[in-house]
């Protein structure tokens, strides 16, 4: 009987379905293949310095959540100085008075620089250290 049973296995049982159709990445290593699923969407890029986040996260307001927003914007943009709108702040549920306070706060925390123009978005400059 235990004969029998060892004439029928057939390892081809356990394999895995073929996923072509998925957005898959496979990652080679020397004991196996790993296959990951792309994250779709958007996400906040780091790192992120610790000592920032917590004297952002000490200031009154929206100033911390304006931080995070202003991290969002710079790893989309790859750079860290950038525009920063009301509309994108506006997604957050930041609008434009609230954005005033908080760009004032998280700079006279040091934490960004600000340059101003009449009728036209701020550019902010993320300091990566305290100053």
């Amino acid at each position: 009987m235990g004969l029998n049973n060892m004439n029928s296995f057939n390892p081809d049982k356990f394999k895995l379905p073929d996923n072509t159709g998925d957005k898959e990445k496979t990652i080679i290593t020397p004991e196996r293949q790993i296959k990951r699923k792309r994250q779709g969407g958007k996400f906040l890029k780091g790192p992120i310095q610790l000592d920032w986040l917590i004297v952002a996260a000490h200031l009154p307001g929206k100033a911390f959540l304006v931080g995070i927003v202003i991290w969002f914007r710079s790893g989309l943009c790859k750079s860290n100085t950038v525009t920063l709108s009301s509309i994108t702040l506006g997604i957050f549920g930041v609008d434009r008075h609230a954005k005033r306070r908080a760009l004032e706060e998280l700079e006279d925390a040091s934490l960004i620089t600000v340059k101003k123009a009449n009728g036209k978005n701020p550019i902010v400059t993320i300091l990566k250290g305290r100053k």
